[in-house]
């Protein structure tokens, strides 16, 4: 017979108390031992080396599982979002780099990972206010400029100073940031 101890520690209390009812619920073993102290869980099995391993592997995923679900029941400050999930809950399409640009005009946590994700402090709904009001301003701005990188700035500009697109427009030819060409459409200078 051969014995095999594993130390866990678990800092949550309620975290701990779940994981030891789970523990002793589904470990497949005749003779294990169990002590807590403090925070730790000293777990002592007792078998052949492949219940040991058997046990250890429940052990590891009782573990995980837990965790996850004790971290999904927290309230979260920050929210991750699918580029495609926010273009279909808005109906819009829109660039997910102005939604960046304007929520942290907005003064939110804003951040693009992995190409496709959105990382913010803002809730769904604001995201989607302020992404629906980005497709319509783009919308608007077709009559006024070719540029895609002036539509995404004008659009930035219009959904944070919340400007019609004429406004937009005579801000950034007054700051000289963009200039109007001899069709009268606006590029960035």
């Amino acid at each position: 017979m051969k014995k095999r101890e594993l130390r866990i520690t678990i800092e949550n209390d309620e975290l701990r108390e779940e994981f030891l009812n789970k523990l002793l619920e589904e470990l497949k073993i005749d003779y294990v031992k169990v002590d807590v102290k403090g925070k730790s869980i000293i777990i002592t099995l007792y078998g052949t080396k492949d219940v040991i391993n058997y046990n250890w592997n429940i052990i590891k995923r009782l573990r995980k599982e837990l965790t996850y679900i004790h971290m999904l029941k927290q309230p979260s400050k920050i929210k991750r979002y699918l580029h495609s999930f926010l273009q279909k809950l808005s109906k819009t399409t829109f660039p997910l780099e102005v939604l960046e640009v304007v929520l942290k005009g907005k003064k939110f946590y804003a951040k693009i990972v992995d190409d496709e994700v959105l990382e913010t402090n803002a809730s769904l709904d604001e995201v989607l206010e302020l992404a629906k009001d980005i497709g319509r301003n783009l919308q608007e701005l077709r009559l006024i400029t070719k540029s895609s990188a002036a539509k995404k700035f004008l659009a930035s500009v219009m959904t944070i100073l919340n400007l019609d697109s004429e406004e937009a427009k005579d801000l950034s030819l007054k700051l000289n940031i963009a200039e109007e060409d001899e069709l009268g459409f606006i590029r960035l200078t």
